[in-house]
């Protein structure tokens, strides 16, 4: 009963504020993951450390409010095999996102941060978008 209410309700203000209908302050950083840290790190460490800070979701260039509302819902779920699902629906989800920007660019690391950084405020949008409907799946069903 608390995930029926709490998780939808979360996700309706999270997308109030990907939307930008709500004029609150974002609770995530936008900062790029530092690209020097496998030199500074070594190689394996620093490729760990960079997928930690990723997912993390709290720093990052394109920074979703909804994010916040998957570590709460797959706490409220109850179940393990349910919030494993959860959060792997999101990390597909972010991953094929990412992957589809990285195919619209040309083969350049830097023209594909330009294409990721110019869909920022339409992914935004999406993203807000999809919560309120997720929001509205979870109610009805």
């Amino acid at each position: 009963t608390v995930f029926i209410v709490v998780v939808p309700a979360a996700l309706v203000y999270a997308a109030l504020v990907d939307l930008g209908l709500l004029p609150v302050k974002s609770l995530t950083w936008v900062r790029q993951t530092p690209g020097d840290w496998p030199c500074s790190m070594g190689h394996y460490p620093g490729i760990f450390a960079w997928g930690f800070d990723l997912g993390l979701g709290v720093t990052t260039r394109i920074p979703y409010q909804s994010l916040l509302v998957i570590p709460l819902s797959a706490f409220l779920v109850g179940d393990m095999a349910s919030a494993v699902a959860i959060t792997t629906a999101y990390g597909a989800a972010r991953a094929l996102a990412v992957v589809a920007a990285v195919t619209s660019a040309t083969d350049d690391f830097p023209a594909v941060c330009d294409a990721i950084q110019d869909r920022v405020l339409t992914l935004k949008k999406l993203v807000g978008a999809t919560a309120l409907v997720i929001a509205a799946l979870i109610v009805i069903s």
